[in-house]
């Protein structure tokens, strides 16, 4: 899906954070939807919310949506801030080199591996394990993409490119 690529770039560019968290978080945007494909083939069912927390596409896109526009109308110089700068009694849990950016990142991360945990789950309890012979080939090619980025090669954007292509 090509908008939710376009999507997550704009916010990795607002959350300003280096290529592994770019890789890290934004990049499986397209995992999820994947994975959604993936358990509506072996189900029958297509189910686009998750359960956990509750949250729809809908209110994560309005909650996206308003941090792309809190940094269009203010700036994104506050995601490079340290989280202890803005409310220093959180000092005993975050270090000094935790940014808003970095908050965000996990924020979504844990979107994002909830989601796909939960067609994993979904695929798995009526029909045993063939989810994963569907989900090995995009997690091989982002762990190739997120290890280059973290290595700060110049070859990962071409396998994140791949990545949001094939799948």
């Amino acid at each position: 899906m090509v908008q939710y690529t376009l999507f997550t770039l704009i916010l990795g560019y607002t959350s300003k954070v280096g290529p592994e968290w770019l890789t890290l978080g934004y990049g499986l945007i397209n995992l999820v939807m994947y994975s959604m494909e993936v358990t509506y083939l072996i189900t029958g069912a297509l189910v686009i919310n998750m359960e956990l927390v509750e949250i729809g596409p809908v209110e994560l896109e309005l909650g996206l949506s308003l941090v792309i526009l809190g940094a269009g109308v203010f700036g994104n110089t506050c995601m490079i801030k340290p989280i202890i700068d803005s409310i220093p009694t959180l000092s005993f849990i975050f270090s000094s080199s935790v940014t808003w950016g970095h908050f965000l990142q996990v924020v979504f991360l844990f979107l994002v591996l909830q989601t796909v945990y939960e067609n994993c789950a979904k695929c798995t309890e009526k029909h045993g394990y063939s989810f994963v012979y569907y989900m090995i080939g995009p997690l091989i090619i982002w762990t190739t993409a997120y290890t280059g980025a973290y290595l700060e090669t110049k070859l990962y954007l071409e396998y994140q490119v791949l990545f949001n292509v094939l799948y």
